[in-house]
């Protein structure tokens, strides 16, 4: 599950003014929208989601200063990244994805500014001009995904304990590259390391069952993750202990683990 900071003061400005439906449409998009703060439409969806009837034009209207509808018809909140983030930066690994996101949709960071986002058509930052500098910055963009590629493989092998000089098959290099291309990828893995790492069972045995269902598992990690094992919720093995000792004298309920969980 995505955990997203929310705007206390909303409720002071020009939110206050929506309507009820468009007040609820306001929050279900900055939920439902991309890390980088881009929705794609669906009014029907956002509808059913929400329990209200939504037009899209009034929509539009009411949040006219708040969003920008990119050429595609996918709608961009602009001061997402602002405050979600902050500044980000290519040196912060977190922000790497986020930044590969925002090229995506045509989007690029003003290097002086923390609001920081502006729509490039050609999809190069103002300032570069020259096709020398095209082709620089994309060698760039080749090399740092080059390195980005290295360091999701070498977590991948630690997981799975395969050795840095065992190859990856053609097919595992083509789901990896699948699974690179999801706007959020560096931020998955975290959370797959951690489940991979807590003892769960029933884990995927190999690194190419595990890329083809990355969806699934990553489902699996967050459920793990956000609901611990009854053991789990005793701040150590000896209290759990001590507990259950508890309850065999006194008669007191402390729900016992299933053998199995």
């Amino acid at each position: 599950m995505k955990k997203r900071f929310t705007d206390t003061e909303k409720w002071q400005g020009w939110f206050r003014k929506l309507s009820i439906e468009h007040k609820l449409l306001w929050v279900y998009i900055n939920d439902a929208c991309d890390c980088t703060g881009v929705w794609i439409p669906d009014f029907e969806l956002a509808a059913f989601k929400i329990g209200c009837e939504i037009d899209p034009k009034a929509a539009t209207e009411a949040f006219k200063d708040h969003i920008e509808v990119l050429k595609d018809g996918r709608w961009w909140i602009s001061g997402f990244i602002g405050f979600q983030y902050g500044e980000l930066s290519e040196n912060c690994k977190p922000h790497l994805s986020i930044l590969k996101a925002l090229k995506g949709h045509g989007l690029h960071l003003t290097h002086n500014s923390r609001k920081g986002i502006q729509r490039v058509y050609k999809g190069y930052p103002k300032g570069i001009h020259t096709l020398e500098e095209k082709e620089k910055e994309k060698e760039k963009d080749k090399e740092q995904e080059k390195e980005r590629r290295i360091r999701f493989k070498d977590r991948l092998n630690k997981l799975f304990n395969r050795r840095d000089s065992t190859g990856w098959s053609v097919k595992e290099d083509l789901k990896l590259s699948e699974v690179l291309e999801r706007p959020e990828a560096d931020l998955e893995i975290d959370e797959i390391e951690r489940y991979y790492t807590s003892g769960a069972k029933f884990l995927r045995q190999d690194i190419m069952t595990l890329l083809n269902n990355w969806t699934g598992e990553l489902d699996r990690a967050r459920a793990r993750l956000e609901t611990p094992t009854k053991k789990e919720r005793f701040r150590s093995y000896e209290e759990y202990e001590a507990a259950m000792a508890e309850k065999a004298q006194t008669g007191l309920e402390v729900v016992k683990e299933d053998e199995n969980e």
